[in-house]
């Protein structure tokens, strides 16, 4: 399995992917990690990868202190291409949204045997901008703040 990260802090994307290939498991068998730390990155990356996990809130620039919520971007290509996709964060709202829309959801920094399990699974639904309220609005959240 091809599995890109897709989040902005670059520590926890290294710890996470020292996580998945430390574990010999037989499936899913990672064979491959890549790191996306921003939107652009990640969309570009994806077609090369079998399932990602991505973070829920990515700053609206560089350097910059404002988050906002646009992992429903790569929840669509992901999806419509065929790329189990999981969301992997640390903000309690976000991982609730995506569980009642039926999405893979993983509470950041996971356990590797969540995350694998989670990676081995389908995606169960296709994508629809409609049902995800973060589609509709973002909400802007200073970094480091109330998650």
């Amino acid at each position: 399995m091809r599995v890109l990260i897709v989040d902005s802090n670059l520590e926890l994307s290294i710890f996470t992917a020292q996580l998945l290939l430390g574990v010999n498991r037989p499936v899913p068998r990672v064979e491959m990690i890549s790191l996306a730390g921003d939107l652009e990155t990640a969309a570009r990356l994806l077609p090369e990868h079998d399932a990602v996990l991505c973070e829920a809130q990515f700053p609206v620039s560089r350097n910059s202190t404002v988050l906002e919520e646009e992992w429903d971007s790569i929840y669509c290509d992901a999806v419509s291409q065929g790329i189990r996709f999981v969301l992997y964060s640390g903000c309690t709202r976000s991982l609730d949204e995506a569980r009642t829309n039926g999405l893979a959801a993983v509470f950041k920094p996971g356990a590797v045997e969540d995350l694998h399990a989670s990676l081995a699974g389908r995606n169960l639904k296709v994508p629809r901008r409609e049902t995800l309220s973060s589609c509709a609005v973002a909400e802007k959240l200073p970094v480091g703040g109330p998650l």
